[in-house]
């Protein structure tokens, strides 16, 4: 091997590394995203049910003191 071949050969092992590394950064930050906007998603799901059975909890009871 000449030292024009060592130095492709170095230069192609970096630029497929950087690539790698790239990559997969890429794919945590996706993944990050996923699981913050399902955890979002179950908070505000939370939400609306706390808020539905405050709801009907003040129904019946409304109900109860009507009768």
């Amino acid at each position: 091997m000449t030292g024009w071949d060592i130095a492709m050969m170095a230069v192609a092992g970096y630029l497929a590394v950087t690539a790698l590394i790239r990559l997969t950064l890429r794919r945590r930050e996706q993944m990050y995203d996923e699981i913050r906007h399902h955890i979002k998603d179950k908070d505000k799901d939370k939400e609306q049910q706390s808020q539905l059975k405050e709801k009907s909890g003040r129904t019946v009871s409304q109900t109860a003191a009507q009768n």
